[in-house]
């Protein structure tokens, strides 16, 4: 296992050979989010101290939680696979302005820098249909919002689809 290590703290992307596989990781946003007491209650001062020693990077000098927003494209020789989608731009998101798109990297552009087009794209692996991992499944072009990955086939479970396809059905 190769890796080159993410940077936190801005948006930063690794790749990871596996084996014959290659593993790409986007990140579209990464920023301090929380005071890491309020995220994790139970911390103590001193477990965030330790935290910030242990994991450089991953809580901010102001005692934030770095929160990281990304994407794996994971190439096996036949497949093409996206693992979630990030948050997507041109996309309202009320009452969350620190997703604004002027804060986000170039997502495409951090694909195309592991080498891959968004129609080569095979596999689109949606882990959960939250709106920070669906986003850039569609992008709007022209006045329309169309597939990112035209190419591909989107894996659901079922039962989130379920959950979801119940929830906008009433």
């Amino acid at each position: 296992l190769r890796s080159t290590q993410p940077t936190f703290g801005r948006a930063a992307n690794m790749r990871t050979k596996i084996g014959s596989y290659d593993v790409g990781r986007i990140a579209e946003l990464q920023f301090p989010a929380f005071p890491a007491g309020e995220f994790l209650p139970q911390a103590t001062p001193e477990i965030i101290a330790e935290a910030r020693r242990l994991l450089p990077g991953r809580i901010s000098d102001d005692g934030k939680v770095v929160m990281s927003f990304h994407s794996y494209v994971l190439r096996t020789g036949r497949h093409t696979i996206m693992i979630d989608t990030c948050c997507g731009v041109g996309k309202e998101r009320p009452g969350r302005e620190q997703f604004a798109d002027s804060r986000k990297a170039d997502f495409l552009g951090g694909l195309a820098g592991h080498g891959v087009k968004p129609e080569e794209v095979t596999h689109v692996m949606c882990t959960h249909l939250h709106w920070d991992h669906v986003g850039w499944n569609t992008r709007l072009v022209d006045g329309q919002w169309v597939p990112t990955f035209p190419n591909a086939r989107y894996i659901i479970s079922k039962r989130e689809y379920d959950h979801w396809d119940a929830v906008y059905q009433k």
